[in-house]
């Protein structure tokens, strides 16, 4: 049950952090006023675009930092030498020679 909330925690990120990339929101936040044009929502972004790019960045270098993070740790004390783990060459190697 955790490695599944896991995932759709990681999915979540991972499609919100592609779309408040800074190199994706002058694409997306006109999209969003347009869908939400007419309502208080739309008129929020529209006045508060700067504050909107701003809070965007922030947290897209935040799930940066995640998945960064999670990657430096889940290979963290783990090494091939001493564990009996062969890469694929290692193997290709003993096939031949064998």
């Amino acid at each position: 049950m955790a490695k599944t909330f896991r995932g759709i925690t990681n999915v979540f990120l991972l499609i919100t952090g592609f779309l408040t990339c800074p190199c994706h929101l002058p694409f997306v936040l006109p999209a969003l006023a347009g869908l939400f044009a007419g309502t208080a929502i739309g008129a929020f972004i529209a006045e508060k675009t700067e504050l909107l790019i701003a809070l965007a960045t922030i947290y897209f270098i935040g799930v940066v930092l995640y998945f960064l993070r999670g990657k430096k740790s889940a290979g963290a004390g783990r090494s091939a030498e001493g564990s009996g783990a062969l890469s694929s060459i290692d193997k290709k190697k003993e096939r031949l020679s064998a």
